[in-house]
């Protein structure tokens, strides 16, 4: 298993900003363990979208099995739940197929790149397993080879709830276009906003101290202006 560069810096990245209440670097240590943990486990273990597919066509059947068992000592009773039940299966079992095809070529191709990594003289071969592992997965990858960004946002987003799409967003992009983002709520304000935006651009830079808060504001001005 390999740490890449930039899942270190979004674990320090993402610990500081997401994690309150514990200092740095045990924060971020503690986001890289469990990140490869994660990727160990999901090398051994089936995915977890792959998990709940299983789990609630499991218990689509248990619930049916009960609602036939009814109907058998209640005959003139129907049922609309039976029908809902078998669409909802059907379209179960697609995902479920489409699913167990991709984790098997991970899988294949994990192991492949696994050995490849060994021989260091057959690089080509190497990127060549790389590039197939990337089209295959494509935005939703089931196995984790290494430890990256997206790996690390995971597990923020477990931890705090804060969706994963949020996580890997590029927040320097975000805050270049601040301005013109809160310009989009508030309405003739652009002193303002750009006092806010100009702040929290040098506290996200670490020109200001990491122990004080982000920004302190205090908006003045007669009634009326949209404060």
């Amino acid at each position: 298993m390999h740490i890449l560069d930039a899942a270190i810096t979004a674990a320090v990245t993402l610990s500081r900003r997401f994690l309150t209440g514990r200092q740095l670097p045990d924060k971020a240590v503690d986001l890289l363990d469990t990140a490869g943990a994660r990727v160990r486990m999901s090398i051994d273990t089936l995915p977890t979208a792959l998990m709940a597919i299983n789990a609630e066509l499991a218990a689509l059947a248990m619930e049916q099995q009960a609602i036939e068992q009814d109907l058998l000592l209640l005959p003139n009773v129907s049922s609309t739940r039976l029908p809902e039940i078998e669409q909802r299966r059907a379209a179960l079992a697609v995902g479920q197929h489409t699913l167990e095809q991709q984790y098997k070529e991970e899988k294949r191709l994990t192991t492949l790149i696994i050995e490849a990594r060994q021989d260091i003289a057959n690089v080509a071969h190497l990127v060549a397993l790389q590039e197939e592992l990337v089209q295959i997965q494509g935005n939703a990858p089931l196995l984790s080879l290494d430890v990256d960004v997206r790996t690390v946002a995971a597990v923020i987003a477990d931890w705090t709830g804060v969706p994963l799409s949020s996580l890997l967003k590029d927040e320097q992009t975000d805050l270049l276009q601040l301005e013109n983002h809160l310009a989009t709520r508030v309405v003739g304000q652009d002193t303002a906003l750009g006092a806010l935006a100009q702040r929290l651009r040098a506290a996200k830079t670490g020109l200001t101290s990491e122990n004080g808060p982000l920004g302190v504001f205090l908006l003045v001005g007669p009634s009326g202006i949209g404060k």
